[in-house]
């Protein structure tokens, strides 16, 4: 098999070294859940989940059916910690697929499902505490009660959980608020399932409020060497995505460059063209206000992005040739790109950088992505 012109180096070490540094700071008794949804963050999901798990995952977080089924085979418990459409509990049950739960009406469906497939169901209750995106409600908990006591027979409680909303930012007492409000919300529930897990912690609580690590905790961003809030633990980023030049060109003072004509040269100038764009996850943004890595520095991208392709100003680049490899992300030769400075570019955050790497651009297990040379 050829080399592909673009493709995503996945440092799987990385990935299972922050995981592991992170699971040291944890107790003993508290059990790790690797979020590997949206592909893995853009990593692959298949490399995370292996990665994760070797670093010491205990179980595996998606977000929807088909990732859940692409988690199975991997041996750990999965959870789906979105909602899940009826029609699919059959389906999820025969897989042993973990169910989140947040209303009574989801329940008597999921028994009925269970009833008919001839197999228990395990569901995660959802609490809403604050965050007001999927989770039951204060008014809707005697209802949900009530119905997974009736459901006994069919469904076993096997987690009550809820997601912090703003643990990332610089005031937590929102966040010790919703640990606080979920731990009394969720204790009615728990006497129903006294070994049901209790989780709530995201990457920011993780690594800054160790009070609300509880029984297990759910690891997003940080595991791949993000972690959005300052700390000690040692994480480095796991992606690097990378292009080989297919042309260099030099252009004339006043000529311009992409669709839309918006940006002319200033003087003459070596383009190199890169076969990347907006269908890859290289944003339209990101023209004008952002770099890649090539010819030993930081060049700015410029014209519009197109849906395959980018320009790139190597005039002031050591000697770029066609061939040659260029970084829109991550390491190269020694210098870094990282997703939080992408997305402070584009005022928005690295998770949807990451995510944003297309299917069509091909991930490729290296040991380490700094090896590149």
């Amino acid at each position: 098999m050829q080399s592909p012109q673009k493709w995503l180096d996945v440092d799987t070490a990385a990935i299972s070294d922050n995981v592991a540094a992170v699971k040291a700071t944890l107790a003993p008794d508290v059990a790790l859940m690797a979020m590997v949804k949206a592909n893995g963050y853009g990593h692959g999901a298949d490399l995370a989940t292996t990665a994760a798990i070797e670093g010491g995952a205990t179980w595996l977080g998606v977000s929807s059916t088909t990732e859940a089924l692409q988690a199975v085979p991997f041996g750990v418990p999965v959870l789906i910690v979105g909602a899940t459409p009826d029609r699919f509990y059959p389906t999820m049950l025969e897989a042993g697929v973990e169910l989140t739960v947040f209303d009574a009406e989801s329940v008597e469906a999921l028994a009925s499902a269970a009833a008919k497939v001839g197999r228990r169901a395990r569901v995660h209750v959802k609490i809403d505490t604050g965050m007001h995106r999927l989770g039951a409600q204060t008014t809707d908990l005697q209802s949900l009660r009530r119905a997974l006591e009736t459901a006994r027979d069919e469904v076993d409680i096997a987690g009550i959980f809820t997601h912090f909303a703003d643990s990332e930012g610089p005031d937590l007492g929102f966040t010790r608020y919703q640990h606080a409000t979920f731990l009394e919300r969720a204790e009615p529930l728990r006497q129903l399932a006294p070994e049901a897990l209790i989780h709530a912690a995201n990457s920011g609580a993780i690594l800054r409020l160790p009070e609300t690590h509880d029984d297990m905790v759910r690891l997003g961003i940080a595991m791949y060497g993000y972690p959005m809030v300052d700390t000690q633990v040692p994480l480095r980023t796991a992606m690097t995505m990378l292009a080989e030049v297919t042309q260099v060109k030099q252009i004339s003072e006043g000529d311009t460059v992409s669709y839309g004509r918006t940006w002319t040269a200033g003087r003459t100038t070596r383009v190199a063209t890169l076969p990347v764009g907006y269908a890859d996850g290289i944003h339209r943004w990101r023209a004008g206000t952002d770099t890649v890595l090539i010819g030993g520095r930081r060049s700015p991208i410029i014209g519009r992005v197109t849906m395959d392709q980018i320009m790139v100003d190597v005039t002031d680049c050591d000697v770029v040739r066609k061939g040659d490899v260029a970084a829109l992300l991550g390491d190269l030769h020694g210098n870094h790109l990282g997703a939080d400075e992408i997305a402070d570019a584009g005022k928005t955050i690295p998770h949807e950088v990451l995510c944003a790497t297309s299917s069509r651009t091909p991930r490729v297990l290296r040991p380490s992505a700094r090896s590149i040379q």
